[in-house]
């Protein structure tokens, strides 16, 4: 692990995860390495991600949501957290309270976190535990921002290729819309929210891409980028999780899934608010140019 003479005042969790590792390529443009830390799981994590944090000049830190000592330990002389949610569904809510406590216990004074779009009003089970741990951070009394992220663009791409093979898209949200954005968006605005001299004019931004997309649109996309005939073929809800367990997903995947096109398709994904695009300074990536470097 490295080691840097001066204390860090900026940590990022999940830094060996996707979101967190942009988050924090990005506050490097603008902090010194020894500024920010980045904390990852003991002895879990792959060595080359850890490696290449270490080679980048932060500091890594190790802690588990679930072990609150750890994360106590970890958060010593942090300033401002980066809190990004756990991608373990089932024991979610209590691994976020301990990120929470340690954070109080540790003198933490500010909190950005990244919930889901709408997390209070949203039908979408994915927003049950954000939604109640937005309702802790603001019971712990920690100033803090949250950062309601839409839909990932990435999260249809990746099925681009399953697709092309299939000639179909399967899904239940009908002529719904997804907001959706890069990830790399998104990590742009959690590393501008989180950056010392950012001072948040409110505490909640609703977050999703510049244009929104059906799925039927999306299957037109694949079309014409990949040079083939693709459909986009909706399900009702028992169809769609027909279609996913043939691909032996988890179960509570497969539910999220199912869950997210059916809220979809009643505009729970779309957003044309446009904050996501004001708080990065630019306008969010594409489907159209996301699709030109998609393999």
């Amino acid at each position: 692990m490295n080691r840097s003479k001066s204390t860090p005042k900026v940590m990022v969790t999940g830094a060996t995860g996707q979101l967190g590792g942009l988050a924090i390529s990005t506050l490097l443009k603008r902090m010194a390495p020894n500024q920010i830390a980045a904390l990852v799981r003991p002895k879990k994590e792959a060595d080359a991600r850890v490696s290449k944090l270490d080679q980048l000049g932060t500091e890594t830190r190790e802690a588990d949501y679930e072990d609150l000592e750890s994360l106590r330990q970890a958060m010593s002389g942090i300033e401002r957290l980066l809190f990004i949610s756990s991608n373990s569904f089932e024991p979610r809510r209590s691994q976020h309270q301990n990120v929470i406590d340690a954070a109080q216990a540790s003198g933490v004074k500010f909190i950005a976190y990244t919930s889901i779009l709408n997390a209070q009003d949203t039908p979408l089970v994915l927003a049950t535990d954000h939604r109640e741990t937005e309702n802790m951070l603001t019971a712990s009394g920690i100033d803090h921002v949250v950062l309601r992220n839409g839909w990932y663009l990435e999260n249809h791409l990746n099925g681009a290729q399953q697709a092309v093979k299939d000639g179909f898209i399967a899904g239940a949200a009908g002529d719904g819309r997804f907001s959706s954005a890069g990830r790399a968006d998104y990590a742009a605005a959690a590393a501008v929210v989180i950056h010392p001299d950012f001072v948040p004019t409110r505490q909640v931004f609703e977050l999703a891409g510049d244009a929104s997309y059906s799925l039927y649109d999306l299957a037109a996309a694949f079309s014409e980028q990949f040079d083939t005939d693709i459909r986009y073929r909706n399900m009702d809800a028992e169809a769609f999780r027909s279609a996913l367990e043939v691909h032996n997903l988890p179960q509570t995947l497969t539910s999220i899934l199912v869950d997210t096109d059916l809220c979809a398709a009643d505009g729970a994904l779309e957003d044309a608010s446009g904050t996501l695009q004001a708080l990065i300074g630019r306008p969010t990536l594409s489907l159209s140019d996301a699709l030109s470097t998609t393999p």
